[in-house]
């Protein structure tokens, strides 16, 4: 009766573990990282508008790191375009990746820095900075095909792809 009662409690926690991260699926349509712990957003940051997109954003923390991350959700989007944006110096590491659905209608953003000074690294710890950032964007009318062309080389180190890049984006939204 015992065994009964445990495997019937186990169950029921694994069906409730399953539907709170189908839940999660559906109310975004992107998958949330396994172990994500959802960041609330400030109610003005959670909604913009920009050339004609309305970009909403879902903010979650993870202790995974970020390319861990980023090739989790390549896996799972759909004509994943990944852009990375990563710098490093003699102080830091700032690595950023961002994963575009191909439909437009979704961006993934991935952010973690970290430091190679001890304190500021302990510093970073204490005030909760040390993990890494997921922001999924939810694009309405998602971006274009043109758009999404012209994001892909927008992670270049080629300074003259970047430039094209650059340009290409700043024609598709001179405001943006």
């Amino acid at each position: 009766m015992v065994v009964r009662a445990t495997l019937v409690r186990s169950a029921a926690a694994a069906v409730a573990l399953f539907s709170a991260s189908l839940s999660a699926v559906a109310a975004s349509g992107v998958p949330v990282y396994p172990g994500a712990v959802n960041k609330p957003v400030a109610a003005a940051a959670n909604s913009q508008t920009i050339c004609g997109h309305t970009i909403n954003l879902e903010s979650y923390d993870s202790a995974a790191a970020p390319r861990t991350i980023a090739a989790w959700y390549k896996s799972r989007v759909p004509g994943a375009i990944t852009v990375d944006s990563s710098s490093n110096d003699k102080n830091s590491r700032d690595t950023t990746l961002s994963i575009y659905s191909g439909a437009g209608d979704a961006v993934i953003v991935i952010l973690r820095m970290d430091f190679s000074n001890p304190k500021l690294q302990a510093s970073a710890s204490t005030i909760g900075m040390d993990k890494t950032s997921i922001g999924i964007e939810h694009i309405a009318p998602p971006f274009g095909p043109d758009y999404l062309a012209a994001v892909q080389p927008a992670g270049s180190k080629d300074a003259v792809a970047l430039k094209a890049a650059k340009a290409k984006l700043a024609a598709e939204c001179p405001n943006g």
